[in-house]
C-alpha cells in the first residue's frame, strides 16, 4: 500500500507540460552561435537549456491548473500579442516552416531567444501572489545540491524565488559564485572586462613579443599549426607526424596546403595558397606520414615505424616540436598563411630556454596529474605534472598572461569596491583559463 500525504497539493510538473515548444526552443539555444552568455564563462560538462530550465522550476512550483499557455508565456516563449491558437501551437507551426523563412530566426519566430528576455516586474508580481497563494503565504525556496554550471539556479534567481545551489569541484563552484552572486549584485561589467582585459593583454604582449616574431612588417602571428616529429630509426630523417596536409579545405574560401621538402635529414614546409595544378602535380595533400591506424611513413625512406613503436618515443620525450604553418594577421586586420621561417624556429627555442633558466616558470603548473580514467591517456603519453600539457612556447603565453593579471590586481582593487574589483579579477582569470583550455599539446587546432 502506497502511503499518501493529503497536505501535498498536486504541482503543474505533474500534468501536462508544452514540453515540444520548450523542445523547439532548447534546440535554437543550442547554435554554438547564439548561446547564452554564460556558456562563454568557461567549459563544463551538461549545460542545461534555459527553456527547459525554467520550465522546471516553474512547473515544480506553480498550481497543476497552470495552463500551458501560462508558462510558455512565464517562459518567454511566444509573441507578446492575442494569437487565434494556443503558443504551443503558434511555435510548433514556425518550426515546421523554418525552412521556408526569408529573414532571421527571430523575424519569422516573431520573438526574441527566450534566453536574452527577463520576465516583467508585472509578471514577477502575478507570479509571486500565485505561488504565495499555493504555497501557504511564502515564497518556495528553490534548492539545486548538484548545480554543476549553474542554469537551473540562475533561472530561478531570474524568477526572484529564494535560491540554494551546491557544488563541490572548484571550476562549477566559481561559475556559480559569478552567476548567482556577482552578476546579481554587481550587474553588467562588460566595459570594464574590455578596459582591463586591453591592459593585461597589452602588458602581456610586450613580454611576449620576442616568442612570436614578426616576418613582415605589420604582420602578427595568430597561431601556429604545429606537430611532432620524430626521427626515422633507419635513416636518421625526422618524420613529421601528421595525417593530412590541408590546413584549410573549404569551398567558400581559399584552400591552404603545406607541401613537405626533404634537405638532407630534415624536412621543410612551402605553405601554398590556393595552389596551381603545377604546384601541386604528384602531391596528395590527403596523405600525411600518419596513417589511420597511428603508423609512420618516413618521408626519406619510406620505411614505415609502427604506432607501437611510436608512442615509447612520445613519452621519453624523444620528439621536437615542429611548426608547419603560420597564421597571420596583416594590419588591415585580415588573416593570412605563410611558411614557418628560421626566426619561428629560434622564437620556439627561446621559449625553451626560458622554460630551462627562469625559476619562477619551473613552479608554474607544476602539480603532478592525478590518476584516473580521464587522465588515463595524457599519463600514457608521458604527462605527468600539468605544465607537461603545453610545448614550451604555449608554457610562457599562460605564465605571462597569469603574471599580467597579477601585475593589474592591486590596482584593480583600489579602482572598484570589493566585490566589483573581485568579480573584473575572477572574470579576467576564468578568460586566461579559456586560454589554457584551447592553447595545449592535446588541443586540436580551433579555426576560429
Amino acid at each position: 500500500m502506497t502511503d499518501h500525504n493529503d497536505d501535498l497539493k498536486p504541482l503543474a510538473i505533474e500534468g501536462q507540460l508544452p514540453l515540444k515548444a520548450v523542445g523547439i526552443e532548447n534546440l535554437k539555444e543550442a547554435n554554438p552561435k547564439h548561446m547564452p552568455p554564460h556558456r562563454y564563462l568557461h567549459p563544463w560538462f551538461a549545460r542545461r537549456p534555459t527553456p527547459a530550465s525554467r520550465l522546471a522550476v516553474l512547473a515544480s512550483l506553480l498550481a497543476s491548473d497552470t495552463s500551458s499557455d501560462e508558462l510558455l508565456s512565464l517562459l518567454q516563449i511566444g509573441p507578446k500579442k492575442d494569437l487565434n491558437e494556443s503558443l504551443e501551437t503558434y511555435v510548433e507551426k514556425k518550426k515546421a516552416t523554418e525552412s521556408e523563412r526569408s529573414g532571421t530566426l527571430g523575424e519569422h519566430y516573431g520573438y526574441p531567444r527566450p534566453f536574452t528576455q527577463s520576465p516583467s516586474q508585472t509578471e514577477l508580481s502575478q507570479l509571486h501572489q500565485s505561488l504565495e497563494q499555493h504555497w501557504d503565504g511564502s515564497l518556495p525556496t528553490v534548492l539545486d545540491p548538484t548545480a554543476g554550471g549553474g542554469v537551473i539556479p540562475f533561472e530561478s534567481l531570474r524568477y526572484g524565488l529564494p535560491t540554494k545551489a551546491n557544488e563541490l569541484n572548484p571550476v562549477p563552484s566559481i561559475i556559480l559564485k559569478v552567476l548567482l552572486e556577482y552578476a546579481p549584485a554587481v550587474g553588467t561589467l562588460s566595459g570594464e572586462i574590455e578596459e582591463w582585459g586591453k591592459k593585461v593583454k597589452k602588458h602581456a604582449k610586450e613580454n611576449l613579443e620576442e616568442f612570436y616574431p614578426s616576418t613582415n612588417p605589420g604582420q602578427v602571428p595568430a597561431s601556429y599549426v604545429c606537430t611532432y616529429s620524430i626521427e626515422c630509426p633507419t635513416c636518421g630523417c625526422e618524420i613529421p607526424l601528421v595525417p593530412k596536409w590541408w590546413i584549410r579545405n573549404r569551398k567558400s574560401a581559399q584552400d591552404v596546403v603545406v607541401r613537405p621538402k626533404i634537405t638532407g635529414d630534415e624536412v621543410e614546409f612551402q605553405c601554398l595558397v590556393d595552389p596551381s595544378d603545377e604546384e601541386m602535380a604528384g602531391f596528395d595533400p590527403s596523405e600525411g606520414p600518419v596513417s589511420r591506424g597511428g603508423d609512420v611513413e618516413c618521408l626519406s625512406c619510406g620505411v614505415v615505424t609502427e604506432s607501437e613503436s611510436v608512442q615509447p618515443k612520445l613519452k621519453q620525450g624523444e620528439f621536437e616540436y615542429t611548426i608547419y604553418c603560420v597564421k597571420f594577421r596583416d594590419s588591415d586586420g585580415s588573416y593570412g598563411y605563410r611558411s614557418p621561417t628560421v626566426e619561428d624556429h629560434k622564437a620556439t627555442e627561446k621559449a625553451e630556454q626560458r622554460i630551462n633558466s627562469d625559476f619562477q616558470i619551473s613552479n608554474f603548473l607544476s602539480e603532478p596529474i592525478p590518476d584516473g580514467k580521464k587522465t588515463k591517456e595524457p599519463k600514457r603519453y608521458g604527462m605527468e605534472e600539468w605544465r607537461d600539457l603545453y610545448s614550451p612556447r604555449q608554457l610562457v603565453a599562460h605564465f605571462e598572461y597569469y603574471n599580467s593579471l597579477d601585475y593589474y590586481k592591486d590596482e584593480i582593487y583600489s579602482e572598484f569596491d570589493e566585490e566589483t574589483a573581485e568579480a573584473i579579477v575572477v572574470l579576467l582569470t576564468l578568460a586566461a583559463n579559456k586560454m589554457a583550455e584551447y592553447n595545449s599539446r592535446l588541443a586540436s587546432w580551433h579555426m576560429g
